[in-house]
């Protein structure tokens, strides 16, 4: 997926000083709910929800690919699916988002995430904002 990845969130994500390959795969590998996603046959997406089971907090996470961009409705609609099946669980779902990377901040809002804080967080060699969903 890393190679697949959109070229804004891979160098967003490569520029905090994250290894992609091991991050989405610690993320696929933690999350108690967990998709993949694919488009005429290959791999558009990876998603998950990660944290505790008893917490009705979870971590939402998602990654797309460049494939991923050429159907942004239905993308849109699946993601929304899939956070509706999520929320009959959890209560709070928190994220973060790079704000080097508009694409994602902006797919973000429009699925119903607020900026929670608007002074980004230090992370690694960067920053990220984090955004909660509206419920």
């Amino acid at each position: 997926m890393v190679r697949r990845l959109r070229a804004e969130q891979r160098d967003a994500i490569t520029a905090l000083g994250v290894n992609l390959h091991s991050n989405l795969r610690s993320n696929f590998d933690a999350s108690m709910f967990s998709r993949a996603w694919l488009v005429d046959g290959e791999l558009a997406g990876l998603g998950g929800v990660t944290g505790s089971e008893l917490s009705t907090t979870g971590y939402v996470w998602l990654a797309l690919s460049e494939a991923a961009t050429k159907f942004p409705i239905e993308i849109a609609r699946e993601t929304r699916r899939q956070l509706a099946r999520v929320l009959l669980t959890k209560r709070d779902l928190i994220t973060t988002i790079i704000p080097e990377d508009a694409k994602s901040l902006r797919f973000a809002e429009w699925l119903g995430f607020d900026i929670v804080e608007p002074t980004p967080v230090p992370v690694g060699n960067g920053r990220v904002l984090i955004v909660k969903y509206r419920s």
